[in-house]
């Protein structure tokens, strides 16, 4: 938050990427009600995003910046913690189809995922049986492919 204290413009140049971090971090926008003098004793009154009006230095924009700049920071710290463990592999694996579309960031219907994940675990289930059934027959095609000698 170096543009807060020091005026530092690098922040306008960074907008586009630290909203896309924000985006991949899943952090919607939200509005606060604002009230700013508009002149002749009068005073506007409207609701405004917060990343629109990214980078910002009035308080109530900045306080809830840093907010998010702490909410991504954790979501993406729990992401580096999560490639160490087994079960999120697992879960990755055993979920391929519904992964992919969510990094792809298609906005599918449910169904759709859905229908997906069922066809990849009946072909998981028809090839471990064929493997299972076929074993001796399928390594030896492998053999024969990569010229393996035993």
């Amino acid at each position: 938050m170096d543009f807060l204290k020091n005026k530092n413009t690098q922040a306008f140049k960074d907008k586009q990427q630290v909203l896309a971090l924000f985006e991949k971090a899943g952090i919607s926008d939200s509005y606060i009600p604002y009230s700013m003098p508009a002149g002749y004793g009068q005073i506007a009154n409207s609701t405004v995003s917060i990343l629109e009006n990214y980078p910002s230095n009035l308080d109530i924009f900045a306080h809830k910046t840093i907010v998010y700049f702490n909410i991504a920071i954790g979501k993406f710290q729990s992401g580096m913690k999560d490639s160490f463990n087994p079960l999120y592999w697992l879960d990755l694996i055993i979920y391929l189809p519904k992964n992919i579309i969510s990094q792809l960031g298609l906005k599918s219907a449910k169904i759709i995922t859905k229908i997906l994940q069922l066809i990849y675990w009946l072909l998981g289930i028809i090839f471990s049986l064929l493997f299972y059934a076929y074993n001796y027959e399928i390594l030896q095609f492998i053999r024969n492919i990569f010229e393996i000698k035993k």
